[in-house]
């Protein structure tokens, strides 16, 4: 293949608000005594913190500062997964996730106890069946720390947060099957089984984080069982509008070097790339993309490519290491099939993207290049958009790439 099919590539930046805290550790160690959450922490007792699977900037830090408050009461925290069907439902596979995401003993203090068996709490008014590990049912206390922002699957007042981690997350396979399952709408089904968990297992707090444009932390909320539900339908409003957006509402490509189940459940956000591509009641929202290729899956993933099948065009790369047992478990507990499709597969990015561009002239195409659907303010785009990015205000040219270019072996530079 001649290269006179790739376009020529342009280094731009998207500007967004920052709203990032200064010190993340010393706001949460602040409102953790400021609301006297830690008066109830007596020497010995048994704490389990409960911990999800997404990439959250600092997670790592904010959990050990919590394990250090904890421990200086005399407390014995633990970490428990509290990530729904993903690590293939195992014990093995759910603690190596939090692993990988650098939640380990020697970083936050406190070990890690994945256990398979869960408690049925009972069942909610329409009958929905609620589960609760069964290590963090019988702790002392149970904590939560979880981002709120938009679900890649559904619109309502709650979406991702704490009470989804409580819905979802905490009850393991069992919880995710019967809440992804239910004929109630999502959004009723997670506020229902959260509401019973807060009723039956001991509850102590949650810690709400939310993350602005750049992936900061911008709020921190420790928050009782009486105040999670309200507050976090206000977090979930802010969310929203410091969430990144790609600039543009029509292109023809979109290379994703990434996707990954620390990046977004679904691999890629559908907020990003079109919930459309995700459902279709969502059809028709913007942006809307004709192709998306997608070159590799991270590393955090362990092999979960969950949302594979968003993509229309993948590279061997990817699909070498997909985990298929872990990838199925999680599409078929969610309910989301498609998302363990495998898209046209190709040996290389040369060929991939290619692909991808035939039919568009390479002077025209409307081309944008991401590291993945978190990472939006510094993107690669191609000439046929020049025109549109010097009308935004909020973006900016910062260099000239060249074109879309490749190493020996087909690899993306």
């Amino acid at each position: 293949m001649t290269n006179s099919i790739f376009p020529k590539m342009f280094t731009i930046q998207q500007e967004f608000e920052s709203h990032a805290l200064a010190n993340p550790q010393q706001e949460l160690r602040r409102q953790l005594i400021a609301n006297k959450t830690l008066e109830a922490i007596k020497p010995g007792m048994q704490v389990a913190i409960a911990m999800g699977s997404r990439g959250i900037t600092d997670i790592v830090a904010l959990a050990a500062t919590l394990v250090d408050e904890l421990r200086q009461r005399g407390a014995e925290p633990f970490i428990v997964p509290a990530i729904g069907s993903q690590g293939g439902a195992t014990p093995e596979g759910q603690a190596a996730v939090l692993r990988g995401l650098g939640i380990t003993e020697e970083k936050v203090g406190a070990p890690i106890r994945s256990f398979r068996k869960v408690v049925k709490l009972g069942e909610t008014s329409c009958g929905l069946p609620v589960y609760c590990d069964e290590l963090a049912y019988r702790s002392d206390l149970l904590v939560l720390i979880n981002r709120v922002k938009p679900h890649t699957a559904f619109k309502g007042d709650i979406e991702s947060g704490l009470m989804k981690m409580m819905a979802v997350g905490l009850g393991k396979k069992e919880s995710a099957q019967a809440v992804h399952s239910s004929s109630k709408e999502p959004a009723e089904a997670i506020l229902e089984s959260a509401r019973l968990l807060m009723q039956s297992a001991p509850v102590g707090f949650g810690i709400a984080v939310v993350e602005d444009a750049y992936k900061n932390t911008s709020k921190i909320a420790v928050l009782g069982p009486g105040e999670i539900e309200g507050a976090e339908k206000d977090l979930l409003r802010a969310a929203r509008q410091m969430m990144p957006q790609l600039p543009f509402d029509e292109l023809d490509v979109l290379i994703v070097e990434k996707m990954g189940k620390n990046i977004s459940g679904a691999g890629m956000d559908p907020n990003i790339i079109g919930m459309g591509r995700r459902l279709a009641e969502y059809q028709g929202l913007k942006p809307n993309i004709d192709r998306i290729v997608v070159l590799d899956l991270t590393e955090q993933s362990q092999g979960n490519a969950e949302g594979i099948g968003l993509a229309d065009v993948i590279t061997q790369r990817l699909v070498n290491k997909v985990d298929f047992e872990k990838t199925y478990i999680n599409c078929v507990t969610s309910g989301f099939f498609r998302g363990g499709m495998v898209p046209i597969t190709i040996d290389t990015d040369r060929e991939a993207i290619a692909l991808a561009l035939t039919g568009y002239a390479a002077d025209r195409v409307r081309l944008v290049r991401i590291r993945n659907t978190l990472k939006l303010d510094e993107l690669d785009v191609s000439l046929g958009l020049l025109d549109e990015v010097r009308t935004k205000r909020n973006l900016r040219i910062v260099g000239e790439r060249g074109q879309l270019a490749f190493n020996r072996v087909g690899d993306l530079i």
